[in-house]
């Protein structure tokens, strides 16, 4: 049982289950590999170390956070940054009980529902001109589709449909071309009813 609570104990902090030691046993060796390679008289690596470690939240336990305040009084101490210039060490834990913190749990999300309301006019205008502004490119596209030479979704079927007939009357022209030359020559086609069919036809 004594075992089992030494296990518990990670740089004088007693945790509530082996899970948070690990974590704890495990900054700590984070801290001592930053260490071997951290070069105090460089001030603005100190401050690079430390505003990375803060924002990608890389301690989380006491341990951890012991760490940042010794970085943190580091620079305060050397004047490498100001007291506001550095950000704030982030807690994990809890420290009030669970109902006092549902309520402020409460009045973060009532607060934040009052921000989403309260939409700043100058927003509403931004996305106003975007919206006009697209719609104009909609139309004008539409404009150039429609009155362009080359066949597009819009117009494709009827631009073929033109184009197979002018082949079809450029070919008929030619036949009848053809056959009259044919005539003036006195050559008999093999085919002599078919240029006279499609005129019948017509």
């Amino acid at each position: 049982m004594t075992t089992d609570r030494e296990e518990l104990v990670v740089e004088g902090y007693r945790f509530a289950n082996m899970e948070d030691a690990d974590l704890a046993r495990l900054e700590l060796e984070k801290i001592r590999a930053i260490e071997s390679r951290l070069d105090y008289q460089n001030g603005e690596m100190v401050l690079s170390v430390y505003n990375r470690a803060v924002m990608n939240r890389t301690f989380q336990t006491p341990v951890g956070c012991k760490y940042l305040i010794k970085l943190r009084d580091y620079l305060l101490d050397t004047g490498v940054a100001r007291e506001n210039e550095l950000r704030a060490v982030p807690l994990q834990a809890q420290f009030s009980g669970k109902a006092r913190n549902q309520e402020g749990h409460r009045q973060s999300a009532a607060a934040s529902e009052e921000k989403e309301r309260t939409v700043p006019i100058w927003s509403f205008r931004v996305s106003l001109a975007v919206n006009v502004i697209l719609t104009l490119l909609v139309a004008g596209m539409f404009l150039i589709a429609m009155s362009g030479d080359n066949p597009n979704i819009l117009n494709y079927k009827s631009k073929i449909l033109n184009e197979y007939a002018s082949w079809e009357q450029e070919l008929r022209a030619r036949e009848r071309e053809v056959s009259g030359r044919e005539r003036e020559l006195g050559i008999t086609p093999e085919y002599p009813n078919r240029v006279h069919e499609r005129e019948e036809t017509e």
